[in-house]
């Protein structure tokens, strides 16, 4: 038993009126061969009501206007049966003329003193233009004619009575059947494809070659009601053909072209335009293709394929475009399951789309609405498996009433009705061809009548007619068009939402009232069955049996009944679940979706696959079964965003060649369930906690709030509270200083840093800044003698020996300073907070033995072992110094005596330097030191 949800009730009542629907009926069909070969080439139907139709029949033109019962008016054969003739093309005027394109060899008579001549070779063929009244009279026939061959393959009509004529054209040829010339020459040795335009009278207007690329053919031609004029035609591209469309306006001047195609071979061969001034195309591709001519890349289809040995082979497929005015796509349909070809189409009143062909060696004919979806397929099978597609270029035209008739070739036996009278033809000759032509009706009326349970959803329900709006509950009757556009009664059974909580385990019938399963493709989906549940004892329970699916990425749904979330603040969706996967690579995905605008829109709500979805962490390989409450999770779904709506929830499965899943106690429910939790927290000066409470101190707190699903949440809050802090510090730097807060200041002044504190609050610094520069200082060396002096006074000082790298000069650190030894000296000055370094000032000393007024000083003994003495002429007051060759002080005396001695025996060997100074000559002496 399967069960069909309001909404797919509803969605098939809709589709039925404007999509699939029942195969037509054949209501006659007619066999027309000789014992050559025949064929039937084109079919058209006038708003007068009869049906025209052209072909070959012994090598002669036929020409046939007949009734829709298909009983003849008139018919013409035109031709000697000698020289081959044949009509391609027939189409009529606004008057009721009739107008046939085609071909002849040579000489023809086409009757009322009308005959043409070719002057080409004997085997050439010529094309013509034949006009013809109402009753079959010819009133004029024109020749196209050149050198080598010309064709005549399209005929159409404009509004205002003018003539488009397409064809082939294979060497110079003129267009201008008058005793005026229009010239022509293709633009390829292979011919080129031709589109010539002419009045009424036959009067020549204009002609169009296809110039763009080698190759280029088409025949198809169509007008629309500003007398605009539509081609389509196949060209090739690096050795593969597509499609080109072109729009020209009355005058011929092309107004745009559009081309569509893919990495093979792709062909159109029919155009016609529909009452709304919509473009359709038929024709096959292979592989893949975009048939947006925008090259948007959006709207790709793919072709019947199929593998042979291990390659993977495209074969064509049958596609039908539907473009604008301007060329700008609407919709693609496109038949992938077997190797077909369109090869003409025509639309009807309603802009429904016919579009005939072949499937595989079979001629076949699909209806279209006007969206693109198919409504039926019908296929005339032969006994005789016919290679050339030639056979399969038929003619498809519709009535005002629906009918359809088609003109197609076959050879052998032909069911032109196979799935229902098996009407079989037998054609004249075995192995030539002959034609038939077909009239397809709608079948009969067959009222019929159903009925739905529908939910009053937000508080009014819509019949599917749109006649009616119901705001209460209750049982209504509703009337719409069936699939065979028929009396379909239905009777609706409303009911008010279901209120909560809601239950269902499954147990007793099927499926629960107003509950539903939906699924696209398989016969396998949503079922009942009896296995071991969540408690650990038998209990039906819903399954999908995905082990055995056998359409992979198809859904299959299960609807809840509507519900009602109008009347609470929060509720909860609880179902127990056992599944594993297959394996890794084949696994199923479970969803869950709710609607609150009735079903028109679905939101995801809940999504797991493989592992994640599977009960038990690991896969199972054969057909899973729950055996225990182990094998069972309970999964819970928070839906408070939904309240407040009527809302429609369902399950969605979708099948990846998985294992068995398994569903059960499905329960909507608003009862609360509280939850508590506990928070450690460090706040600064306050805090202010989940329910708005401010706190000031530490301690323990409790906080009482709504958890997910509405209910109390329960919050144990443990606080520290810290302090924040301020001090103020005073700091000297020189030319720039680094503020606690990475903030770097040049210039004196106040200035504020907030830092984090040992409590991880703000502490608020205050900074007096004092800042001095190194550019201020003084720095200016001066000399006096041998003595250099710094000129700042109140630093601090460190002579430097520039020519030792600036070495520091041990001892000399006072504002004065006199070396012992030549050299280059500066001074590095400080005053606490910056130090600067003077430049380098150079001292030459000179070494004299001559005390003022000629006074004579002896040094003795050098070298000496320790002692020496020093010997002056006279008494005088003298400042005696040792030095090291560093210029370091080691000894100063004081001596006025005539004779002074000074012990060095404590000190290493080496140079060192005796400085005798009187106060107005100082004395240097070298003393070695054994």
């Amino acid at each position: 038993m399967r069960q069909i949800s309001y909404l797919f009730v509803l969605l098939l009542i809709f589709c039925l009126q404007d999509s699939y629907g029942q195969v037509p009926q054949l209501e006659w069909g007619q066999h027309h061969g000789t014992n050559i070969d025949d064929h039937g080439h084109d079919i058209h139907y006038d708003k007068r009501g009869y049906i025209y139709t052209t072909g070959r029949r012994n090598d002669q033109i036929f020409i046939r206007k007949s009734r829709h019962d298909g009983t003849t008016v008139w018919s013409r054969i035109i031709g000697n049966g000698i020289r081959e003739a044949q009509g391609r093309g027939i189409t009529t005027d606004q008057l009721g003329n009739i107008y046939v394109t085609g071909d002849f060899n040579r000489h023809i008579d086409f009757g009322n003193q009308h005959t043409l001549t070719a002057p080409g070779s004997t085997w050439d063929h010529d094309a013509f233009i034949l006009k013809l009244d109402s009753m079959g009279t010819t009133i004029w026939a024109k020749a196209i004619t050149g050198n080598d061959d010309q064709h005549g393959y399209t005929i159409t009509s404009d509004q205002s009575n003018n003539i488009y004529v397409t064809g082939h054209y294979q060497d110079t040829t003129d267009f201008d059947p008058d005793t005026t010339s229009y010239i022509h020459a293709p633009y390829s040795y292979l011919g080129s494809y031709f589109l010539a335009k002419y009045d009424s009278d036959g009067n020549f207007k204009w002609m169009h070659g296809m110039p763009e690329h080698s190759g280029e053919f088409g025949h198809p031609v169509a007008t629309d009601l500003q007398n605009n004029v539509y081609t389509v035609s196949t060209y090739q591209v690096g050795g593969n053909d597509d499609i080109r469309i072109r729009k020209r306006d009355s005058a011929g001047t092309l107004l745009w072209t559009k081309s569509i195609g893919g990495s093979e071979d792709d062909e159109a061969h029919s155009i016609t335009v529909d009452d709304a001034g919509k473009l359709l195309i038929t024709g096959a591709f292979q592989n893949d293709v975009d048939f947006d001519p925008s090259y948007s890349g959006t709207h790709i289809q793919s072709s019947y394929s199929r593998y042979i040995g291990l390659n993977l082979v495209f074969w064509p497929s049958i596609f039908v475009l539907k473009l604008d005015a301007n060329g700008n796509f609407i919709w693609v349909y496109s038949d992938e399951r077997e190797n077909s070809k369109g090869y003409a189409i025509a639309t009807d009143r309603n802009n429904n789309v016919y579009a005939g062909g072949r499937s595989g060696y079979n001629a076949l004919l699909i209806k279209l609405n006007s969206n693109g979806l198919e409504h039926w397929r019908r296929t005339t099978y032969t006994s005789t498996a016919i290679y050339s597609d030639y056979a399969y270029k038929s003619g498809v035209a519709t009535d005002s009433l629906d009918g359809v008739y088609t003109i197609g070739n076959f050879k052998g036996a032909c069911d032109i009705d196979p799935e229902a009278s098996h009407h079989v033809l037998n054609s004249a000759s075995s192995t030539d061809f002959d034609f038939y032509i077909c009239k397809w009706s709608p079948i009969p009326c067959s009222p019929a009548s159903s009925s739905i349970d529908v939910p009053l959803c937000n508080g009014s329900y819509t019949s599917p007619s749109g006649k009616y709006t119901w705001q209460s509950s209750g049982v209504y009757q509703d009337t719409v068009w069936n699939a065979l556009l028929c009396d379909s009664i239905i009777t609706i059974n409303l009911y008010d939402p279901l209120s909560l909580p809601y239950q269902e385990d499954f147990e007793g019938s099927y499926l629960p009232p107003y509950t539903s399963i939906y699924n696209y493709d398989d016969s396998i989906t949503w079922d009942s069955i009896q296995v071991i549940g969540a408690n650990g004892t038998a209990t039906q329970a819903l399954y999908v049996n995905c082990y055995d699916y056998g359409a992979n990425n198809q859904r299959d749904y299960f609807y809840l009944p509507t519900l009602d979330f109008t009347t609470t603040q929060r509720a909860e969706l609880t179902f127990d679940l056992s599944y594993r996967p297959y394996s890794s690579v084949y696994y199923d995905e479970l969803g869950v979706e709710i609607s609150t605008d009735c079903g028109n829109t679905y939101q995801r709500v809940y999504t797991k696959d493989n592992l994640t979805l599977g009960v038990g962490n690991q896969y199972h390989t054969t057909a899973w079964a729950p055996s225990s409450s182990n094998d069972w999770r309970n999964d819970a779904i928070n839906l408070n965003a939904y309240v407040g709506h009527s809302v429609q929830i369902r399950f969605v499965v979708k099948n990846g060649y998985g294992n068995n899943l398994y569903i059960d106690n499905i329960n909507i429910d608003t009862t609360c369930y509280p939850s508590g939790s506990n928070l450690s927290v460090n706040a600064c000066n306050n805090y202010i906690a989940p329910d708005g409470q401010v706190y000031t101190t530490s301690g323990q707190y409790t906080a009482i709030i709504p958890n997910s699903i509405g209910c109390d949440s329960t919050i144990a809050i443990n606080l520290t509270i810290g302090d924040s802090s301020s001090s103020t510090i005073h700091e000297l730097a020189c030319d720039s200083y680094t503020a606690p807060d990475g903030q770097v200041y040049t210039t004196s002044g106040q200035y504020t840093a907030i830092v984090p504190n040992s409590a991880g609050c703000d502490s608020t610094v205050t900074i007096n800044l004092t800042i001095q520069t190194t550019a201020s200082m003084n720095t200016t060396v001066s000399q006096n003698g041998l003595t250099l002096t710094a000129n700042a006074s109140g630093m601090t000082y460190q002579w430097l020996d520039c020519n030792n790298g600036n070495t520091p000069i041990v001892g000399a650190t006072a504002q004065n300073f006199t070396p012992t030894l030549s050299g280059s000296y500066a001074v590095q000055i400080s005053n606490g907070t910056c130090t600067s370094t003077s430049t380098c000032t150079t001292v030459s000393l000179v070494a004299t033995e001559n005390l003022k007024h000629g006074a004579e000083i002896l040094v003795y003994p050098n070298p000496t072992n320790g002692i020496i003495y020093i010997h002056k002429e006279q008494e005088q007051e003298s400042t005696i110094q040792v030095l090291d060759h560093l210029g370091r002080v080691l000894i100063e005396q004081k001596a006025t005596a005539t004779l002074h001695e000074i012990n060095m025996e404590g000190f290493p060997t080496g140079l060192y330097t005796v400085s005798i100074s009187s106060g107005q000559q100082l004395l240097f002496y070298k003393i070695v030191k054994n």
